[in-house]
């Protein structure tokens, strides 16, 4: 799910469309959810590099290596990705 503004919108918060889950994550035993933070930057500019995701990028490009990772931190961080086993 992504949630994205255009520039003319006022700013306001929005609430989000899905709950926080308790304790952080959400899991079925087998694969865990959890929150992208400052510390996935690396891992998140490095699959938005990788061919299949840029592929289906609009404009199909990858993140410009001037671009700071932290920003695209910022920007993941209402993502959520898969974290492995829990």
């Amino acid at each position: 799910m992504a949630f994205a503004r255009l520039s003319g919108d006022p700013g306001d918060r929005v609430r989000p469309f899905l709950p926080a889950f308790p304790g952080g994550s959400l899991s079925d035993g087998v694969v865990r959810l959890t929150p992208l933070t400052a510390a996935d930057a690396d891992d998140y500019h490095a699959l938005q590099n990788l061919p299949d995701v840029v592929r289906y990028s609009v404009p199909q490009e990858g993140p410009s290596p001037a671009r700071p990772r932290n920003s695209a931190a910022r920007r993941a961080c209402a993502g959520w990705p898969v974290s492995g086993s829990s």
